[in-house]
């Protein structure tokens, strides 16, 4: 199941944006500012569609912690609960999806200057017309899924807390079809639980052969107790991974979360982080043959040139020539009222904007 279309409205900073034309592998490229995490999310949102924690998720891997309700408020655009907040998506095979969330509001009775008249009529007393305070106590997906020749159906889930407890309700009747999984620029998630299934399957050579690209002592990759990762490079002993640097890491959380997430959608923000520039074409090789063999979707952020120029090379390899029509990279730009204007590049005009020297980031 393939995204072709996103619409969003009032989420984070963006006040709209609409864009098509998607698909197997994305490329968001633009300024500083310019939305294209924030996009990631939606699409992460819209993938656990029935999964109200995943708020919780995306605000923690931007290292925004929620100490109290209002702390919702981060999703909204203008940080204002009032701004409806929709996401909406369409798919190949005809299936679509529309999220609304909104927030769980509580209407409290404001008993201060009733306390205060009823127990000491001399006290002094504060006198407004706030009787009523209007306070989030949580957030509610309600969400439409459409599917080809079916009808529409509706289902709500809900994360609400009160009085310390926090009460999570899912969608009953619906069980999800689509899986996300999302990277972050700012966290470095597990992998060995991912090598671990990999192992299992007795497909790790296919962990092996990549590596090689980057390091061709590499002969094999192993699990060893408490999770640690070791690499065979031909010595007496294994090598733990964490010796061989963050880049080597990073690509194979990289490739293991493709292989982890058959059929579904992998969101990758700032692709280049961690990686030298040398690991780049080994990297974009590697994440296009790997997604086409178990049929991943991939949604990627980056606003690095060197990242583009090594795509591109990758790209102009005989063998490779056959995936020029699997990219669509899109220029984000920021308008007048936080309006982000998508300008799409198929691989023609992507190669020759690049060629030019013309500006797409």
């Amino acid at each position: 199941m393939y995204l072709n279309k996103l619409t969003i409205n009032k989420f984070r900073g963006i006040n709209s944006l609409e864009i098509d034309d998607f698909q197997r592998i994305n490329l968001f490229v633009g300024k500083n500012n310019s939305c294209k995490t924030s996009l990631l999310e939606t699409i992460f949102l819209l993938a656990g569609v029935s999964n109200p924690q995943l708020l919780i998720s995306i605000d923690n891997l931007r290292r925004l912690r929620h100490i109290k309700n209002e702390d919702f408020n981060y999703i909204f655009y203008n940080l204002n609960h009032e701004n409806q907040l929709i996401i909406t998506g369409e798919f190949n095979n005809g299936h679509s999806r529309n999220l609304h969330i909104t927030p769980s509001i509580n209407q409290n009775f404001n008993e201060k200057n009733t306390e205060v008249f009823n127990k000491d009529e001399n006290k002094e007393m504060d006198f407004d017309t706030n009787s009523f305070t209007n306070k989030i106590t949580g957030i509610v997906f309600n969400f439409e899924i459409k599917d080809q020749h079916k009808h529409k159906q509706n289902f709500k889930s809900s994360i609400i807390s009160q009085n310390n407890i926090t009460r999570i309700d899912i969608a009953k009747n619906y069980i999800e079809t689509l899986k996300g999984s999302f990277i972050s620029s700012n966290v470095n998630s597990s992998i060995s639980n991912k090598l671990e299934r990999l192992i299992i399957s007795k497909k790790q050579k296919i962990l092996v052969e990549i590596l090689k690209n980057i390091d061709s002592s590499i002969n094999d990759i192993s699990l060893g107790i408490s999770g640690m990762i070791y690499i065979d490079i031909g010595i007496e002993k294994l090598v733990p991974i964490n010796i061989l640097g963050d880049g080597i890491q990073k690509l194979l959380n990289l490739i293991l979360t493709i292989i982890d997430t058959p059929n579904g959608i992998v969101l990758i923000d700032e692709i280049e982080n961690g990686l030298y520039y040398s690991a780049l074409k080994v990297l974009w090789k590697s994440v296009i043959e790997v997604s086409e063999e178990y049929n991943v979707q991939l949604f990627i952020t980056t606003h690095n040139f060197e990242t583009l120029k090594y795509l591109k090379e990758v790209l102009e390899m005989e063998e490779m020539l056959k995936y020029r029509d699997y990219i669509r990279s899109f220029t984000l730009r920021k308008m007048q009222d936080n309006i982000i204007k998508p300008y799409k590049y198929n691989f023609e005009s992507f190669e020759y904007s690049l060629e030019q020297g013309i500006e797409i980031r």
